[in-house]
């Protein structure tokens, strides 16, 4: 289970290192008054998120292996309601400019996510009832 997590981790941090890199040199190049405070929150808030979420349905795999499909989705819902909430909270103002630099992120997170999940699926010990 541990070393499930510490993978999880591992290539997220990585996946999101990378796409962060390349998300950021794209905007400093061709956009270069870009404020990238709305970037920065998107990045950590999708991070954290896709971290908090994903760690605890490996946590519960085994006990609650046939709603794993469910508590994903409720997870995705609740990920951007409480995306927008902080974000108009903390004074953002959410444009259409700045639909990108919410989305690349939510996609590579989610992106991670479906991957471990279809991985965590697959594994013998969630399918097995043991």
């Amino acid at each position: 289970m541990f070393r499930k997590l510490f993978f999880f981790i591992s290539f997220l941090i990585f996946v999101v290192g990378i796409l962060y890199g390349i998300h950021w040199l794209v905007l400093d190049k061709f956009f270069p008054d870009t404020d990238f405070d709305f970037l920065i929150f998107a990045y950590k808030f999708n991070l954290g998120i896709t971290f908090l979420f994903t760690s605890s349905i490996i946590l519960i795999s085994r006990k609650l292996k046939d709603q794993i499909g469910f508590i994903f989705l409720f997870e995705t819902v609740i990920k951007i309601i409480l995306f927008l909430y902080l974000s108009k909270s903390l004074g953002f103002h959410l444009q259409k400019s700045n639909f990108l630099e919410f989305f690349i992120p939510y996609l590579g997170c989610l992106a991670v996510e479906i991957f471990i999940l279809i991985r965590l699926l697959k594994s013998p010990q969630v399918n097995n009832n043991a």
